[in-house]
């Protein structure tokens, strides 16, 4: 990369790096025969922008090989860390039916190999390849099915329905600070403590029937409005975009927590809780078919689901700072309380994260250790 040439270049023209040659080779695939890390890196670093990174990172030239690949022939590790940063698929193979791992085997790289072979053993590594790709499958179906027409509006459209949607989420949390009937004031005389009480302050004033036959209808407004305009924001630049769904995904579990302070009975929180399952899933799915950033899904899915985001995330860091966060919501919901459930439960899933982390990292080590 003499004097920044692929910087400048990628700044003028950023969708280039798309573009393929004569023999079917991207940029990556160029930088990684010809071993120019300093070139590679840059492209990597622009990739990571973008919402098609592992589309170009994936795709094949005329015998089959994708950058992964090539970079295990030529046994470049820093590159191929660098392409399993971006997913690259390590299961894909080439017109002689090679993986990456197997093409490093032929040619007896050691440092290739020890980097792309998994620390399970091949029938299980092959069976969760084949189920996460059934399962990414049947969700880019679905997604195309509901949001190809979404995508292909026109920008004066997409801006009316994001007013409309706007005005959507901002009446149906509004209901939830003004609840029909009002909510149960003055002081809470309740000598019970760690059960549920209906009759504390703030608690919704209406039965629980009428309750869910009114919340649960705003509930499924909110969800639709939610994530069509999540939908509408992919056009969006990435670095405009994220923080927008890092604000709704904050704005949409304030709404959670808002209906389910005020539900009267304990079985309403329950449903309600359901509930936030299937939008904590829906988001998930989503996420799957890159509409939107994984920050945002963890924000929201933690609040909603902790206990699923432990086994959806791999990465030790962003779960372990994610965790304790709750456990500092947890703690000052604890302090400002008697009830010290949410303590309680915030210490079992640091506990629980913290005791799988440990076996996936003594995992590993042994596996590292029988292999070499």
């Amino acid at each position: 990369n003499p004097d920044g040439l692929v910087d400048r270049f990628l700044e003028v023209c950023p969708e280039s790096i798309r573009n393929v040659t004569t023999r079917n080779h991207t940029a990556l695939h160029i930088a990684a025969e010809k071993n120019r890390l300093d070139a590679f890196q840059v492209l990597i670093r622009t990739l990571k922008k973008k919402d098609y990174c592992q589309e170009v990172v994936n795709r094949k030239d005329e015998d089959g090989n994708t950058a992964l690949h090539i970079a295990a022939i030529n046994n470049q590790p820093q590159m191929l860390k660098l392409l399993l940063e971006c997913k690259a698929d390590k299961h894909e193979t080439n017109e002689a039916g090679l993986t990456a791992l197997e093409a490093a085997h032929q040619q007896n790289n050691i440092e290739s190999i020890s980097i792309l072979r998994d620390c399970f053993s091949p029938r299980v590594s092959n069976f969760k390849y084949k189920l996460k790709k059934q399962i990414g499958k049947y969700v880019a179906k679905a997604s195309s099915l509901i949001f190809d027409d979404v995508d292909n509006i026109s920008s004066e459209d997409r801006s009316t329905l994001l007013i409309i949607l706007g005005l959507l989420l901002t009446a149906s949390f509004q209901v939830t600070l003004s609840p029909p009937g009002g909510v149960l004031q003055g002081e809470n005389f309740s000598k019970s403590k760690g059960a549920y009480d209906a009759n504390a302050p703030g608690k919704s004033v209406l039965g629980e029937v009428n309750y869910l036959r009114f919340f649960v209808p705003t509930y499924f407004v909110f969800m639709t409005a939610f994530f069509l305009t999540l939908a509408l924001l992919k056009p969006f630049p990435i670095g405009f975009r994220t923080p927008l769904q890092i604000l709704l995904a904050v704005f949409a579990l304030c709404f959670h927590l808002s209906i389910s302070f005020i539900a009267p009975t304990y079985l309403a929180v329950i449903i309600i809780s359901i509930l936030s399952m299937l939008f904590g899933l829906l988001l998930v799915l989503m996420g799957i078919t890159n509409r939107v950033s994984k920050l945002s899904i963890s924000i929201l899915g933690f609040g909603l689901c902790p206990w699923l985001l432990i086994f959806l995330l791999n990465e030790f860091w962003e779960v372990t700072i994610l965790i304790v966060g709750y456990c500092l919501y947890c703690t000052i919901v604890f302090l400002g309380g008697s009830d010290p459930w949410p303590l309680i439960a915030s210490s079992i899933v640091l506990g629980c994260w913290l005791f799988i982390s440990l076996c996936r990292f003594c995992i590993k080590q042994c596996c590292a250790r029988c292999n070499s």
